[in-house]
């Protein structure tokens, strides 16, 4: 894995999932894009969508267990997928974003 990579990936794995993973295995390009879709900032997005053919990141949003009802609603929207077609959507699980000062602000207005 090239020092570059490494070292922006080095922000959503630990050391050890880093070091084992294998960019051609399906299994952990999927762990991959799940972690990414799931937790990446924009630099990890734009890496993604380089490194990793459409068709592989949309099997993964709808194949995903891992991923929440928000993230799976903003890529089904990205790559025009039919909410259907996402495996369990109606029970994915909704995060309440918690960390946002404006969100917690408007919900006492509400």
């Amino acid at each position: 894995m090239y020092k570059k990579t490494k070292q922006l990936l080095s922000e959503l794995f630990l050391e050890e999932e880093l070091n084992k993973l294998d960019f051609n295995s399906y299994t952990d390009k999927k762990f991959i894009i799940e972690r990414i879709i799931q937790y990446g900032w924009i630099r990890h997005v734009n890496w993604m969508l380089k490194k990793f053919r459409k068709p592989e990141i949309v099997a993964t949003v709808k194949r995903s267990k891992n991923i929440d009802k928000k993230t799976a609603n903003f890529w089904s929207i990205h790559f025009k997928i039919p909410k259907s077609e996402i495996i369990n959507y109606k029970n994915l699980p909704v995060l309440e974003n918690t960390y946002d000062p404006f969100f917690k602000f408007n919900k006492n207005f509400i």
